[in-house]
């Protein structure tokens, strides 16, 4: 959601129609009442990637964020609401959300790093305010922003990975690149995958994540992370005449750029590597290993005393 401040107790709150801020606003006004809300600022990363995980209406974001930490969210009872909020939060606002109430947002600055104008939001009033005594005030910058990128690509390929893993169990990582905004282009990585599994995996994140309109498959000796990997794959083990899947008329959300009357094609990349393509082999040149394990240790070695502590192993 994003709040944009009217004055000093509202603000316009824009929340996508599909998530489930917007159904419980549309539930409440439906039932005569506003929404009661409690928005924590300067929490702890794991609470904000938590947020953004694609769950079922009712699952709680803050057990997974207790998951992420090893231990539960501390929490305590809110000022003026029946409501629970996070105890280390630098700022915690608490009001209502009024979805009967619509305030115009104009341009949105999006994800993709283009405008969009998603019309009216709703109307959302404060009552109260706690904070820490030496409070930071944090927000997250928006738009085609790494922190932005990340918030949504970590909890969406850990989704992802869930549900691929449900129909190719030897899936290995899944990865959101930074070029689709850690939203739309999706990398999987299989291990030695069987003919069709390939294909089997993008139909399974096209399903899973509406937002997805790219996906590649890889080996496992690619890095799915590594745009630079990704992209020698797709240049060197694809015959685009076999290892393309375009899907048309493909449902899209209402942030893709290219949509028309809701709909956008969708593509799938097989980059995995077919013996059968190559006399002299898939195999990457890359130096044995045991060669590059013992250059790396004559690195460390040989570096000053002074110097080994930067290194990470």
């Amino acid at each position: 959601a994003r709040f944009a401040i009217l004055d000093d107790k509202s603000a316009m709150v824009g929340i996508a129609p599909n998530h489930h801020l917007a159904l419980f606003a549309r539930r409440a006004a439906a039932a005569g009442r506003p929404l009661e809300i409690a928005v924590a600022l300067g929490t702890h990363p794991a609470i904000q990637l938590a947020a953004c995980l694609y769950l079922g209406v009712g699952d709680d974001e803050l057990e997974c964020a207790g998951r992420l930490l090893g231990a539960p969210v501390k929490v305590v009872p809110a000022r003026t609401l029946d409501l629970l909020v996070p105890a280390d939060a630098e700022l915690v606002l608490e009001g209502v959300i009024e979805a009967n109430r619509p305030v115009e947002e104009g341009l949105v600055s999006e994800y993709h790093g283009m405008y969009e104008d998603y019309g009216p939001g709703y109307l959302a009033t404060f009552t109260a305010q706690t904070r820490r005594a030496d409070a930071i005030f944090q927000v997250i910058e928006p738009g085609y922003h790494r922190e932005h990128i990340y918030l949504g690509a970590l909890p969406i390929a850990a989704g992802l990975l869930s549900a691929v893993a449900a129909v190719v169990p030897n899936v290995g990582d899944i990865a959101l690149t930074e070029a689709g905004a850690g939203r739309t282009d999706v990398v999987i990585q299989l291990i030695e995958p069987l003919p069709g599994q390939a294909r089997r995996a993008m139909l399974a994140v096209f399903a899973a994540v509406s937002i997805v309109k790219r996906v590649t498959v890889v080996d496992s000796d690619i890095d799915p992370w590594d745009p630079v990997a990704v992209d020698w794959a797709r240049t060197n083990r694809m015959k685009m005449e076999r290892d393309l899947l375009l899907v048309p008329a493909a449902r899209a959300v209402r942030s893709e750029p290219l949509e028309e009357d809701g709909l956008v094609t969708k593509v799938g990349f097989d980059a995995t590597a077919r013996r059968t393509d190559r006399v002299e082999g898939i195999e990457r040149a890359l130096p044995p290993r045991a060669a590059a394990d013992a250059a790396v240790r004559w690195l460390i070695d040989n570096l000053p005393p002074e110097q080994r502590r930067w290194l990470k192993f």
